[in-house]
C-alpha cells in the first residue's frame, strides 16, 4: 500500500535511509555520492520542508493516480527506466494504455530517476518531443 509505505518512509528517513534509496533508485551505482545524497536528504534539515514532504508521502496513493488518466488530454512523454527497482514495467503499461496521447520510450540500463541517472538521453527524447510532438507510426 503506498500510502503506508509513505507513512513509514516519512517517518524514518535519515541520511543513511535517502542513500539506501537512492541506491535503489539507480541502476548506475557510480553516479550516487555523498554530495548528492546530502542534496536529497536537504529538505529534511528544514522541519516545515520535511512535514510537507511527509504530508505528500502518506497521502500519494497510486490507484488514484491511473483512475485520472484518462481525463489528460494533453499529449505526454513517458520515460521509464528499464531497470527501474521501484515500479515494475508493468505499472508503465498501465499508465501507457490509460493515456490518450502518449508517447513511450524504455531507457536502457536506467532505474527509477531518468532525468538524472541517463540526463543525455533524457534531453534527447524531451527535445525530440517538444519539437515534433508524439512520433506517428511509420506508414507500412
Amino acid at each position: 500500500d503506498s500510502s503506508l509505505w509513505g507513512f513509514f518512509a516519512a517517518a524514518f528517513l535519515s541520511q543513511r535511509t535517502v542513500g539506501n534509496l537512492l541506491s535503489d533508485a539507480f541502476f548506475d551505482q557510480t553516479v550516487i555520492n555523498g554530495e548528492m545524497v546530502q542534496e536529497y536528504y536537504r529538505p529534511y534539515l528544514n522541519k516545515e520542508k520535511r512535514n510537507e514532504l511527509r504530508m505528500m508521502l502518506r497521502a500519494f496513493a497510486e490507484e488514484e493516480v491511473i483512475t485520472h488518466l484518462r481525463d489528460i488530454d494533453h499529449e505526454v512523454l513517458i520515460l521509464w527506466g528499464m531497470d527501474d527497482r521501484w515500479h515494475e514495467i508493468a505499472i508503465a503499461e498501465v499508465f501507457h494504455i490509460a493515456l490518450r496521447h502518449v508517447e513511450f520510450a524504455l531507457v536502457r540500463n536506467c532505474g527509477h530517476i531518468v532525468h538524472e541517472e541517463k540526463t543525455e538521453r533524457f534531453l534527447e527524447h524531451a527535445r525530440d518531443f517538444l519539437l515534433n510532438g508524439i512520433a506517428q507510426p511509420a506508414e507500412e
